[in-house]
């Protein structure tokens, strides 16, 4: 007779928690509209790194305005944004 296993679970626990990375590089590109000119400026975080990110906590990211020759306006701004965590069960197949 074979009995059944329970299912996998995975919980979170809605803990922050820190990364101890001085350079987080991550797969995410962050787009805003510059508040002083409304040029749409991009702050690539596979590039332009996060440091010592703290996973569940907003935190505010720093963007920096560049013009058409990629020189900065000098305009600078924070978006406030928060790094999420996902554990996903991949069934062996």
């Amino acid at each position: 007779m074979t009995s059944q296993l329970p299912p996998t679970i995975i919980t979170h626990t809605g803990r922050s928690v820190d990364l101890p990375v001085k350079r987080f590089y991550a797969p995410f590109e962050v787009s805003a509209a510059c508040p002083d000119c409304g040029r749409v400026c991009v702050r690539d975080l596979s590039t332009n790194y996060l440091g010592y990110p703290v996973v569940g906590e907003p935190f505010d990211l720093r963007l920096t305005c560049f013009d058409d020759e990629g020189e900065e306006t000098g305009h600078e701004w924070s978006v406030r944004v928060r790094l999420d965590m996902t554990l996903t069960l991949v069934e062996a197949g």
